[in-house]
């Protein structure tokens, strides 16, 4: 059994078999363990914040591989049940759903994996509403109401 603490380096492997008899047979191999360093897992969300239905950009461009090794996978998990890898650092995902999002990316070289999580916002989308009020040759005496769901104005003129 060869300890974590071991290091890396050169090191002899004995195994010894017992069979139910009390025969025993030895054998010895040597084992060279080296280190090889995970990958870093980064990216950015574009926005991290906006109104539904929105799309969001991500750039996982900042991530690395360990020297002589290269990205081969980027999945990402989106949060809001779909996910999608891909070969290569930069994807989208449509909103429509307001909420806070958790989204991970795990990249992985050849066989060693990392993950980061940014968080996103989706908020409401709320209506825009624009009022003009043109007044002709004629006193307007009146009072205007409009009413959209909560959002009441009011406009008085005399």
């Amino acid at each position: 059994r060869l300890s974590p603490r071991a290091g890396t380096g050169a090191f002899t492997i004995n195994l010894t078999v017992t069979d139910s008899t009390g025969q025993t047979a030895t054998t010895t191999k040597p084992l060279t363990v080296n280190t090889v360093n995970p990958p870093t897992a980064s990216f950015t969300a574009s926005p991290t914040s906006t109104a539904a239905p929105g799309i969001v950009n991500f750039d996982a461009g900042g991530s690395t591989a360990a020297s002589g090794r290269t990205i081969a996978t980027y999945s990402w998990n989106f949060g809001d049940g779909f996910g999608q890898t891909t070969t290569t650092p930069f994807t989208s995902r449509p909103y429509t759903v307001a909420g806070t999002y958790q989204v991970t990316l795990k990249v992985t070289d050849s066989d060693i994996s990392a993950v980061a999580t940014v968080e996103i916002t989706i908020t409401p989308w709320q209506p825009v509403v624009k009022v003009s009020i043109i007044r002709s040759n004629a006193l307007i005496r009146s009072l205007a109401r409009i009413d959209l769901d909560s959002y009441t104005s009011l406009y008085g003129h005399g």
